[in-house]
């Protein structure tokens, strides 16, 4: 038989593509390393202007305060500042819901540095529970999810999202589940929570739940989206 026979070809052609498989799941790892260690260095350097905007508005609503109208001034704590907000405008900054302010102010007497750090574990947590669940529920091939996973770990919306303490990828991993939950009961709470935290129309989407591994993927006409922009200022929160 000839070496170059297509039965002696077969295992090389396939250890080739086990090859290329484990580089592409490699690299894909080592971009999710990368993306940490950028946002890092982001996060350290900025104040996370969109998170600092909730942890205030819980701080006030906890004093009693409207977060919604609230205006600082030198009489009232740094707690309580948001330096993004316009003093001249009505409303403040704040567009997220009460629900949202409530869960937040479960921590409100946290110093601030440690709920920037936290929010960005709790962000990356998420973003690779996303990865994870949506490989076990639609079946996906590992490699080939961790490498996406890594691209978007160092894209300019992830690193943008992380730098300003953005909430999309909390949404992101509730309404995966809501379409692919652990069970049918699951999906309903999980839909329910979303709703809870972002009451927007595009939520009404998730008419029925599909079983977990026979879902098909998530379609919507709503959605956010977000535009690479460098990061800007160094507030350095202390309070």
């Amino acid at each position: 038989m000839s070496e170059h026979s297509p039965r002696s070809a077969a295992p090389t052609a396939g250890f080739a593509r086990r090859g290329f498989v484990t580089t592409v799941g490699v690299v894909g790892l080592a971009l999710v390393v990368l993306g940490i260690v950028r946002s890092a260095g982001l996060v350290s350097r900025t104040g996370s202007i969109d998170l600092r905007n909730r942890v205030v508005a819980a701080r006030q609503a906890e004093r009693g305060f409207n977060p919604y109208v609230f205006k600082w001034t030198p009489a009232y704590p740094e707690t309580l500042l948001d330096a993004r907000d316009d003093p001249r405008a009505r409303f403040t900054r704040l567009t997220s819901p009460p629900s949202t302010v409530w869960i937040h102010s479960l921590f409100a007497r946290f110093a601030y540095r440690w709920q920037k750090w936290a929010n960005f574990a709790l962000a990356w947590l998420a973003l690779l529970a996303i990865a994870w669940w949506a490989t076990r529920s639609l079946a996906l091939s590992v490699p080939a999810v961790l490498f996406a996973t890594g691209a978007y770990a160092v894209s300019g919306p992830w690193q943008l999202h992380l730098e300003r303490g953005q909430q999309y990828v909390y949404l992101a991993l509730l309404l995966l589940l809501a379409a692919c939950p652990p069970h049918r009961v699951a999906g309903a709470w999980f839909r329910a929570l979303t709703a809870l935290l972002r009451p927007t129309l595009w939520i009404s989407v998730f008419t029925r739940t599909p079983p977990c591994r026979r879902c098909s993927p998530i379609r919507s006409r709503g959605g956010v989206t977000i535009s690479p922009r460098r990061a800007t200022g160094t507030w350095g929160y202390s309070a």
